[in-house]
């Protein structure tokens, strides 16, 4: 780590909570103002479109993590230039998602939960229980997956408001559990069988632009699939006030400027964890991870599927770690990550129907 960078983390440590609220509150501020502007709404609405905001900056702060740590392990640059070139990739992502991302917008806002109007009591639960999860895990440098949370808080709000058999359960698992348990298999057997190709790229200056490109494509991706996600949830607080579609696109813009911002405010720690302490990489294997992830991922969102960039990345430096040998992983850390994405989807579920009954009453 450069000096530079000891600086940047000296300081996070020090200032990182009252920083980090500040530029939270701030951020909940405009875009509770933009929804004012923009959708001449009421309070719901305002403090909904400003959680959708947090969240999208929390998950930004997680996420950013998960495809410029490469660049980190690989030596091609430092943290500070890695996030803000993260984060610019992010921004682009997110607004391009406006016009990608529809599908998915449609499957979290309406496809599973079986009810013809949701009650906004169920779209502020799964909100704000996805929220506090997902800051929760970045406070601690937890990686976790935000589609786990957003589908945790749906499931556990819908449950209690509405009752078992008012779940889509069909959908959720053809359309959600099963693209996010499969997706880290195939991660992994794409990058296995991957590193006999990647392995014979030569070293050299053009394999670092290609790796840090690679990076960014990566991060690009993630901001595509994961951007919709979450406008979903903005979407489920406007429909319940009696907005309809149109609305959606400024949804997008406020959730990748707010993606973006979190990524370069809160996006250290858990870089820094999966950079330092998963696997130590080359130009090559890095490389191959990001084109790995990018694939998958970008595919996943053309399909109008949602996967966690968490998971795809993972395992795909899993998958080349695994060519080096059970030395070249870091099982522990695979371990605590496995656990935290297996406490998401429950945990996210009960701090959502605890807040539906705070918020009813």
């Amino acid at each position: 780590m450069s000096s530079g960078d000891s600086v940047i983390a000296t300081n996070s440590k020090q200032s990182a909570i009252p920083v980090n609220w500040l530029i939270t509150g701030l951020l909940m501020i405009l875009a509770a103002l933009a929804s004012k502007f923009l959708f001449h709404s009421g309070w719901l609405t305002s403090f909904g479109v400003a959680c959708m905001a947090w969240l999208a900056f929390e998950n930004g702060g997680n996420d950013i993590s998960k495809s410029v740590a490469t660049l980190i392990s690989g030596g091609v640059t430092n943290y500070r230039i890695a996030i803000l070139t993260g984060s610019v990739a992010t921004l682009i992502g997110g607004i391009t998602s406006a016009w990608l991302g529809r599908q998915m917008v449609k499957l979290f806002s309406s496809g599973l939960l079986d009810v013809t109007k949701f009650p906004s009591s169920i779209a502020l639960a799964t909100l704000v229980g996805a929220i506090l999860w997902v800051a929760l895990a970045t406070r601690i440098s937890m990686p976790v997956s935000t589609t786990h949370a957003i589908t945790g808080a749906i499931t556990g709000a819908g449950i209690i408001s509405l009752g078992f058999n008012h779940i889509k359960w069909g959908a959720l698992n053809s359309k959600v559990v099963i693209p996010l348990l499969a997706s880290p298999v195939i991660s992994i057997i794409v990058a296995y069988i991957l590193w006999n190709i990647i392995m014979r790229l030569p070293e050299g200056h053009y394999l670092r632009s290609v790796h840090f490109l690679s990076s960014m494509f990566a991060t690009f991706a993630r901001a595509v699939n994961d951007t919709p996600k979450i406008v979903a949830l903005g979407f489920f607080i406007t429909s319940t006030t009696g907005l309809n579609a149109s609305t959606i696109t400024p949804l997008f813009f406020i959730t990748a400027i707010a993606m973006a911002l979190g990524s370069y405010v809160k996006g250290l720690p858990v870089t820094r964890l999966l950079a330092e302490k998963l696997t130590k990489m080359d130009d090559r294997e890095a490389f191959g991870a990001n084109i790995t992830t990018a694939f998958l991922v970008s595919t996943a969102s053309k399909l109008g599927l949602p996967v966690s960039t968490t998971h795809v990345i993972s395992s795909a430096i899993i998958g080349f770690g695994l060519k080096k040998g059970s030395g070249g992983v870091s099982w522990r850390v695979i371990r605590d990550m496995v656990l935290s994405w297996g406490v998401t989807l429950p945990v996210a579920g009960i701090i959502a129907a605890i807040l539906y009954f705070i918020i009813r009453g």
